[in-house]
């Protein structure tokens, strides 16, 4: 029986040598296969995103929108993705502009063009210039994705999580930004049947409501944001001019028409002009602050002042105050926004090709470095030659001369 306990201990021993031997093996290698998963998840193609597809399977009853509000917050904020879902490839053309004028100061104007183009299975041409001389052009094609700034070669964007559907978003969401801005407070008139680009849709009259014609709240498990912190003294002037859009804007004014695809709901033409007001109250002013005072000069004495010490002059005078900044926001102001959209040559996919040059994606570009070498400097060094980081500069002071040797007695 005795010798059976000690097999038996000595069984229990090996097994908690073995899982403790497999535990830090298994924790050893969960940092590398972390890794590996991560950089196979980073370089692999982007995933379709399965919420669009979904919400395009849901038919919406375009002749019921002027009552349905489900209906209409569907066919208002609309995507561009669920619109590919729905109709297939097409062409989407857009103007938008805003006019922003402020109480003592000229008007601020500014208007882009957007183009979506779909081709062949997921491939996508986006483009954005505005009158500024701004802009950016994605391509999407053959499991490839390029971006270029304006002016700008292509560079391979290999890494951008879900960067070409924000931008698609972006690009044809003008409509629905709109509504946004408006607070949903849409008046929809139904102007009956007509023939667009070779389909059916139906025609609405838009108008400025008094209530909101549907909810804009986002439906979902998403947590509360934490609250915005700003400096002690409060935000800056732009920053405090964008809050007070965002909280204190009165829509004035909506009119336009749009017209919807009698099948799928998609809007197939957009001609609509939003004005805005924005009345911000008086704000209390902080006390100004005392001016600074110039130190005071030690005091002289009797023998300083016979010799001719210069008199204290200014000793204790306040400092010059620097020249005060124009912080004061307007009380007033007013903004325009204008948007026309159009969607042609729908179920005819583009014929999208990649650019024929384009930069490698790099995770870091090697300003610093390329301009050293430029130089004649290599920040790793050739081969047998320190690098200049390295190598040992010349000092400005003057060798310290050898201690006499020591004379003989």
């Amino acid at each position: 029986m005795g010798r059976t306990i000690l097999e038996l201990c000595g069984g229990r021993r090996r097994s908690v040598l073995c899982a403790l031997i497999s535990a830090l093996a298994l924790l050893t290698a969960c940092p590398d296969r972390a890794d590996r998963e991560a950089k196979a998840r980073i370089f692999s193609p982007e995933p379709q995103r399965s919420s669009s597809a979904e919400a395009a399977r849901v038919p919406i009853a375009v002749a019921s929108l002027a009552r349905d509000p489900e209906m209409a917050r569907r066919a208002l904020t609309m995507g561009g993705e669920e619109m590919a879902w729905r109709v297939g490839p097409h062409r989407l053309e857009a103007t938008a502009s805003f006019s922003w004028e402020m109480e003592g100061a000229r008007a601020v104007k500014l208007s882009e063009k957007r183009l979506v183009e779909h081709g062949e299975g997921r491939a996508l041409r986006l483009l954005m210039e505005n009158d500024r001389d701004q802009g950016y052009e994605l391509l999407r094609t053959a499991g490839r994705t390029y971006l270029r700034s304006r002016y700008q070669p292509f560079r391979e964007r290999a890494r951008d999580r879900g960067q070409t559907e924000q931008l698609l978003e972006e690009l044809t969401g003008g409509l629905a930004s709109m509504v946004r801005l408006v607070g949903a407070r849409v008046a929809l008139a139904d102007g009956g049947t007509v023939k667009l680009e070779g389909r059916d849709a139906h025609r609405f009259t838009l108008g400025l409501a008094k209530e909101p014609l549907f909810s804009l709240e986002e439906t979902g498990a998403r947590g509360a944001l934490p609250p915005i912190l700003y400096p002690s003294g409060g935000p800056d002037a732009q920053t405090q001019r964008r809050l007070d859009f965002a909280t204190q804007r009165t829509p004035k004014a909506l009119a336009g028409e749009l017209w919807l695809d009698s099948k799928t709901g998609v809007p197939l033409k957009v001609e609509l002009t939003a004005e805005f007001a924005l009345n911000v109250p008086p704000r209390a002013k902080e006390p100004p602050k005392s001016a600074p005072r110039r130190p005071a000069p030690p005091s002289t004495t009797d023998e300083e002042a016979d010799a001719g010490a210069a008199p204290e002059s200014d000793a204790g005078a306040a400092l010059p105050e620097p020249p005060e900044e124009r912080s004061e926001l307007p009380r007033s102001a007013s903004l325009t926004v204008k948007l026309s959209q159009s969607m042609d040559s729908i179920g005819k996919p583009a014929k999208l090709a990649p650019p024929k040059e384009s930069l490698p994606d790099e995770g870091r570009p090697g300003g610093i470095a390329a301009a050293l070498e430029r130089f004649g400097y290599s920040p790793r060094g050739d081969a047998g030659t320190p690098p200049p980081a390295q190598q040992e500069a010349p000092s400005d002071e003057p060798e310290a001369e050898p201690d006499p040797a020591p004379e003989a007695n």
